[in-house]
């Protein structure tokens, strides 16, 4: 299962800990899905250059309470299903025949409830103790070539 986003991927591409299509599990043990809504739209600029933009959510089938803070374990949340979202933006460039160029970047923006799901992990919070939620960024290249 690939949704074609670059980092929120079967791979995990960039993000260690949290494997978001593996399933989330609440304060009781139950496991949650994960839904990946996401949209895609090329544009043929050239013969030979298309771009792709991309957007999508990550989400919980179903809202859950869950432990909020590692360092108060009786502080707990009744959270939404949305966990984060991200937008790439790809091209696919046709150098030769039998060679193209795959440029891409991608931007990962996750929200309180991405931290929560791993609220064991200290390192999750800032020294204030609130969910450290920074923005992750990719970039990168690929290059095919058909033999």
């Amino acid at each position: 299962y690939d949704t074609g986003l670059e980092i929120i991927n079967e791979d995990a591409n960039g993000i260690s800990i949290h494997n978001p299509m593996n399933s989330f599990t609440s304060s009781n043990g139950f496991q949650l899905g994960v839904v990946v809504p996401s949209v895609f739209a090329d544009w043929k600029y050239k013969e030979n250059i298309t771009f792709t933009g991309g957007f999508g959510f990550i989400l919980n089938d179903q809202s859950y309470e869950k432990v909020m803070n590692v360092f108060d374990p009786q502080e707990s949340i009744n959270d939404d299903m949305f966990i984060a979202w991200e937008i790439d933006l790809k091209a696919k460039i046709v150098l030769y025949d039998s060679m193209q160029l795959l440029p891409y970047i991608a931007f990962f923006v996750p929200t309180d409830n991405f931290v929560y799901n791993t609220a064991s992990n200290p390192l999750n919070f800032t020294e204030d103790r609130e969910p450290a939620t920074d923005m992750q960024m990719k970039v990168g290249a690929t290059v095919k070539y058909n033999f």
